[in-house]
């Protein structure tokens, strides 16, 4: 199952450093490029967790700089190669299972348009493989799926971690507007600088609430971008 963003791959990726470049020229379209369709059926045993997957090598070498390189590297002498087998799989240290069985039903659906990934959670586990084993495209994939699913917390922290100003504005304007204060593991997932700063601003928008209702006002508090961007200015990354 092919990708749909189009970039000039070789059927026999194996090592090209070109493999994830964009074309400098219009691509064909799968249907109109007669090789498109000869994909190797090689496969690769993983074992995460305890859980072994056995799986097309194809997508991993594609989509991925790190595999790509590390199936580019030849065995120790007289050695299995790694991955050939369940008995000699390649060890995913410091991942998880069940975001690596996440991560695969993109390219392994139940069935043709099902959306099996529907949560904020599915799609943060497709992003920690991706930006682990720096699937790029993936990787930007699940962040657009986020940027619509994610909580305003879960937008800070991601907008933090991936330099996001987009996530950052929705996620600070929405956290200091909502009706409910922040929670004890919310405060504890934050830096103190930006809890200091929500808290203060909801404190502000909670007396601009108060004087309005006995004023029978019904303007509705709001934060523009620019608002947002002046109050946590030093907790934004910089525009590239």
């Amino acid at each position: 199952m092919p990708s749909e963003v189009e970039y000039c791959t070789d059927k026999d990726i194996s090592d090209s450093e070109e493999a994830l470049e964009p074309c400098l020229e219009p691509c064909l379209k799968p249907w109109e490029d007669p090789s498109y369709f000869n994909f190797s059926d090689e496969l690769v045993t993983f074992w995460v967790e305890g859980v072994s997957f056995t799986i097309h090598k194809y997508y991993f070498v594609r989509d991925s700089v790190v595999f790509r390189d590390l199936f580019a590297l030849p065995p120790p002498p007289g050695q299995p190669v790694e991955g050939s087998s369940k008995e000699h799989p390649i060890r995913l240290e410091g991942a998880s299972s069940v975001d690596f069985a996440k991560f695969l039903v993109l390219h392994y659906p139940k069935r043709i348009g099902h959306e099996d990934l529907s949560t904020s959670d599915d799609w943060k586990s497709v992003l920690s493989i991706a930006d682990k084993f720096e699937f790029i495209n993936v990787r930007e994939l699940a962040l657009g799926r986020l940027s619509t699913l994610a909580s305003p917390m879960d937008k800070i922290c991601l907008g933090h971690r991936y330099s996001r100003r987009d996530f950052l504005f929705s996620g600070y304007r929405d956290i200091c507007l909502r009706d409910e204060p922040l929670a004890a593991n919310e405060i504890k997932c934050l830096d103190e600088e930006d809890v200091a700063l929500i808290t203060a601003k909801r404190e502000t928008l909670s007396y601009q609430k108060r004087t309005q209702n006995r004023t029978y006002s019904n303007k509705t508090l709001s934060m523009t971008d620019s608002e947002v961007e002046k109050y946590f200015e030093k907790r934004l990354p910089s525009v590239q």
